[in-house]
């Protein structure tokens, strides 16, 4: 299990910070038997979500919505 917290995502962050990348590698770890889980705030998860596989979780806390 690997834990990422607050990837600080978006485009101001520059290229080490974008989606894109983060999903990138968090499917590389998914394909070595690694879970990632990924805290991101309600701001970031908007960024994240369309860079991940159709099977990614697409989860968010409810309390936040």
């Amino acid at each position: 299990m690997v834990l990422v917290d607050e990837p600080a995502l978006g485009p101001a962050a520059g290229p080490a910070r974008d989606p894109a990348t983060l999903a990138a590698g968090l499917g590389r770890l998914r394909e070595q038997g690694v879970v990632p889980v990924v805290f991101a705030t309600p701001a970031e998860h908007e960024l994240l979500v369309p860079h991940l596989g159709a099977d990614a979780p697409r989860t968010s806390c409810p309390a936040r919505r």
